[in-house]
């Protein structure tokens, strides 16, 4: 029998993108189109590949604005965005009618979302600009998972009642852990054409006072122009080799381009060069343990209890103490065993310089746990290492505020535990609710008596992921 041919797997259609950058408000009317259009035009006037995703399945308009020189197209599964102006786009406005009302129901407008997200084929990118629809819903919360958004940008006008929505909005990507990148305000002011004034038709200061409440950056302000309209209904560049006259609105959105090109490097500047800070870390896992009460289990009150047997006793102590002979690790807490009155062993917290250790790579039922401290830059190096260190698969987990890196590590350890958990404690196999073990040479998917029995031949995975972690170990009952 002839031996398959090795085929890496495709990469994620995002995965040539540089940013992805969401640009919302939380509510209609307040121009979020417009800056996209001017914004992926203006950053393509500077140099830089630029892609544009209309994600208003209900009431889409970026076409209008940006028309296409070159259709969209498919290939299998696979869309071929639009080319306009130079900047690629996907749009439902090229998949009905422009005076056809999109009268699907959520669950449809997700998968369309979807399909313009793990479909279309982007290629290589500096910017992908997201034109979020109107609200917090649906639609916001599957873009808000699925893009690897890198940041969000927030665009509000002057009043409060807008205000109230962009805050609305600013939450919603709080909650996920997608920073905001900065502030806009639109429609920030009129100039008065004989005497050369500022007029603010809408109040003043608006978007100023939201970036100091929520302390995000504020990155400037649009006026409203004639121009910005008509060259928006003509679906004209602002940039274009005939626009000589849009000069004084070229150089706002050039700024904001400029604004938004600096706050990015910077924020992933900032974690390249981060490093993890384990004695701060250290720090607090020590107050905890230093707070843990261990003892019998008739004390509610006890987080620890002894082990089960003297056999587990007598083997998990032996790991103890080849750990602390072992010259690349170091015992950070614990490190005692005591079965003068009962199997006690202190928790126990193990700092390896070598994620091959024997405590890393074995399944130790028992209060010890090892760390391993891997370096900023070397992520997708230490995801592939989580891969490849251990036979067991029962459970595992990620911490993480960073959307892509949660995303990332669930593709690359899709095979590295039965029960997957993001932001939240692995806590194994809940009975008839999931499966026990799932993966590799841990546990076995068989559940007995369960309506889903014939999950023993499968190894099916679960993922759970917490958007409001937990800030305390203790359980309820503990007091």
């Amino acid at each position: 029998m002839p031996l398959p041919m090795y085929q890496d797997k495709p990469k994620h259609p995002l995965a040539g993108i540089r940013y992805i950058l969401a640009i919302a408000a939380g509510k209609g009317g307040v121009g979020k189109s417009t800056l996209t259009v001017n914004l992926a035009l203006a950053l393509q006037h500077l140099g830089y590949r630029v892609g544009v995703l209309d994600a208003d399945v209900y009431g889409p308009s970026v076409r209008k604005m940006l028309p296409e020189d070159r259709l969209p197209s498919q290939k299998g599964e696979t869309l071929i965005p639009a080319l306009c102006h130079g900047i690629q786009m996907i749009s439902m406005a090229y998949f009905r009618g422009d005076d056809k009302a999109a009268a699907v129901r959520a669950p449809i407008a997700n998968g369309i979302i979807s399909q313009f997200i793990e479909n279309v084929a982007w290629g290589e990118l500096d910017y992908l600009l997201i034109d979020f629809p109107p609200g917090t819903g649906d639609i916001q919360l599957t873009l808000a998972q699925k893009a690897h958004i890198s940041a969000a940008l927030m665009l509000t006008t002057p009043q409060e009642v807008a205000l109230m929505d962009v805050r609305k909005a600013m939450h919603l990507f709080e909650q996920v852990k997608i920073p905001i990148l900065g502030v806009i305000e639109n429609m920030s002011y009129y100039i008065h054409e004989s005497k050369g004034e500022k007029v603010p038709l809408f109040g003043k200061g608006g978007g100023e006072k939201l970036a100091r409440e929520t302390g995000a950056p504020f990155l400037g302000a649009i006026p409203i122009a004639q121009k910005i309209s008509e060259a928006s209904d003509e679906g004209r560049s602002l940039f274009s080799g005939d626009s000589q006259q849009f000069g004084d609105i070229q150089n706002v959105f050039l700024h904001l381009a400029g604004q938004i090109k600096d706050h990015l490097a910077q924020s992933q500047e900032g974690l390249q060069s981060f490093e993890l800070m384990w004695e701060e870390i250290k720090g607090y896992i020590l107050d905890d343990i230093n707070d843990f009460k261990v003892g019998g289990v008739e004390d509610f009150s006890n987080f620890f209890n002894a082990v089960i047997d003297e056999k587990a006793f007598d083997s998990i102590c032996s790991y103890i103490e080849g750990a602390k002979a072992d010259d690349n690790v170091e015992v950070v807490a614990g490190g005692g065993c005591d079965k003068s009155i009962g199997y006690f062993i202190e928790p126990t917290v193990l700092l390896t310089k070598d994620a091959g250790s024997t405590t890393m790579c074995e399944e130790i039922f028992g209060p010890v746990i090892t760390i391993y401290v891997y370096k900023a830059d070397e992520f997708e190096e230490t995801l592939k290492l989580v891969d490849n260190t251990s036979p067991y698969a029962l459970t595992g987990t990620i911490f993480s505020q960073d959307r892509y890196a949660a995303e990332r590590a669930s593709q690359v350890l899709v095979n590295s535990a039965g029960n997957f958990y993001i932001n939240d404690k692995p806590t194994g196999a809940v009975v008839g609710q999931q499966p026990f073990g799932g993966s590799r040479a841990s546990g076995t998917n068989d559940k007995a008596g369960s309506k889903l029995n014939l999950q023993r031949w499968v190894s099916q995975r679960t993922i759970k992921e917490t958007f409001v972690p937990p800030t305390d170990y203790r359980y309820p009952f503990l007091g």
